[in-house]
């Protein structure tokens, strides 16, 4: 939860209450981000009722009827009141995320949040416009869209130098990578890990370190096909503390490949090793014992998938 300096809550009941877990789709996981803070500027003694219920369909995504519900209540609040810097963030989210995309409906999202860029001050509010805003202008949302990202980046470097702090900051750290790699050119990608590693030197606690280091490990491997630096990479995200989601198999094997081709046969066979003794049912398990043996090692047996499985009466099933 969002909280002021004293410890109390600075969101709204409606928006506290939207507590989306990280997905990797784009829309979900900006939507998540910003329903954390939308309701920064709402005071406890303000009426959130038909807030709360406005906040309610986003959280179910249908932001066709969010954007209607917020469009009226930001014509019903007092202009650049607390009241209003939420439903305008609401109406902007709502517009931003709507399916199909339609090029309106981004147009006057990009204009609602350049208008909170203009008039909100909050320090709990302002880095998440920021963020949203960027995202808005890197990403290609309509036939006919064209990314702008200068404006991307001048609103990420905004991020971190005015709230270096902040979680939106190191988020930017992450998009900025992003579309270094994306754009396939090796000079942009060799500039990125050098601000990469600058941000985790001075942010080494930063709680998105391991996807920094992750992102370093794949700017290396394309475009700028070091194998033994990438390896190096990914053991430091492994060492910071991989995200929950992430599919260890798939990260082990490619660690295992990448050490492989940089000649570091020992952790090559450490890590292929690991695939089948931490992850007994991976697909890459026999591929595994394979490239073991070509390493001139013995590798583990695989488990059994089926292993696991009883018939009724407690017996092995197969």
């Amino acid at each position: 939860m969002i909280t002021d300096a004293s410890g109390g809550s600075l969101l709204s009941p409606a928006a506290a209450d939207i507590n989306l877990p990280m997905s990797t789709s784009r829309r979900i996981y900006l939507l998540c981000l910003a329903s954390l803070l939308a309701g920064g500027c709402i005071k406890d003694d303000q009426p959130v009722g038909d807030l709360a219920a406005a906040w309610q369909e986003a959280r179910y995504l249908n932001f066709k009827k969010s954007h209607r519900m917020f469009e009226g209540l930001r014509r019903d609040a007092p202009p650049n009141s607390e009241a209003w810097v939420e439903c305008t963030l609401g109406l902007a989210i709502s517009l931003h995320h709507t399916q199909p995309d339609v090029r309106a409906d981004k147009e006057r999202a990009g204009k609602l949040y350049d208008e909170l860029i203009g008039t909100c001050t909050s320090p709990t509010v302002l880095p998440q416009v920021l963020l949203l805003r960027a995202r808005l202008a890197d990403q290609v949302d309509y036939t006919g869209d064209r990314p702008d990202l200068d404006a991307a980046r001048t609103l990420y470097a905004r991020l971190q130098t005015e709230f270096p702090r902040s979680r939106q900051a190191n988020e930017a750290v992450l998009y900025l990578g992003h579309a270094a790699a994306m754009s396939g050119n090796a000079r942009e990608a060799s500039t990125a890990v050098e601000e990469i590693n600058e941000w985790i030197d001075t942010h080494p606690d930063n709680p998105l370190a391991s996807l920094q280091w992750d992102l370093v490990g794949r700017l290396y491997m394309y475009p700028l096909d070091g194998p033994a630096a990438a390896v190096e990479a990914f053991l430091k995200a492994e060492a910071t503390g991989l995200p929950p989601m992430t599919q260890m198999d798939a990260f082990f094997w490619r660690i295992a490949n990448l050490a492989e081709r940089a000649k570091d046969r020992d952790t090559a066979v450490k890590y292929f090793r690991r695939i089948i003794l931490e992850e007994p049912r991976s697909g890459y398990g026999y591929e595994s014992q394979l490239r073991l043996k070509a390493l001139g090692e013995t590798p583990p047996p695989l488990t059994d998938p089926f292993d696991f499985m009883v018939d009724g009466r407690g017996g092995v099933a197969l």
